[in-house]
């Protein structure tokens, strides 16, 4: 399965629409906003977040810089038994990676995943300081891709419907 997976919308419906040009591009059969989810997809459950616990919904101003200030999320990740988390909230292009070991930033393109415990976090849809972006994940191959929002894409949507052409969107209530 295919998954699309958005964050950090901001009410841009221009980006949005554009996040969801690029899912359907791509051929993804749902689509998750990032919020409080979990689920499992091919057999590897999932925690999709806003921001890491103990502060789910990202409302306190404080950004974690060293990868161990990320271990209370693993933690917690592993309680919910998911294997693999996805957030949003701290803006970065592309994809960062935390696992116990240690946290890697990445830009944008196309990352292998394996099944051990990772936290990932990505781009912001709406347009910001940084590059915006999205990520599609392959639950089968275990593929990540971390996908800019080109100016271009969200030029040419900005004037068209928002459609889900039969796409699954999880949305959840905050």
């Amino acid at each position: 399965m295919k998954i699309g997976i958005v964050g950090d919308i901001h009410e841009d419906i221009v980006a949005l629409k554009a996040a969801f040009k690029i899912f359907e591009l791509a051929g993804c059969n749902e689509v998750v906003c990032l919020g409080d989810i979990a689920r499992e997809y091919d057999g590897i459950r999932i925690l999709f977040s806003h921001f890491a616990y103990p502060d789910l919904h990202g409302v306190k101003a404080y950004f974690p810089k060293q990868a161990e200030e990320f271990l209370p999320h693993l933690a917690f990740m592993r309680q919910q038994n998911c294997m693999m988390g996805f957030s949003g909230h701290m803006h970065f292009e592309g994809v960062s990676v935390c696992t116990e070991a240690g946290m890697t930033r990445n830009g944008f393109g196309s990352y292998s995943l394996n099944k051990g415990l990772q936290w990932l976090f990505g781009p912001c849809a709406a347009r910001c300081q940084f590059n915006n972006g999205v990520m599609i994940l392959d639950t089968q191959t275990l593929l990540l891709q971390a996908v800019p929002l080109a100016k271009n894409t969200i030029a040419e949507t900005a004037d068209s419907d928002l459609r889900f052409s039969g796409l699954r969107v999880l949305v959840a209530h905050e």
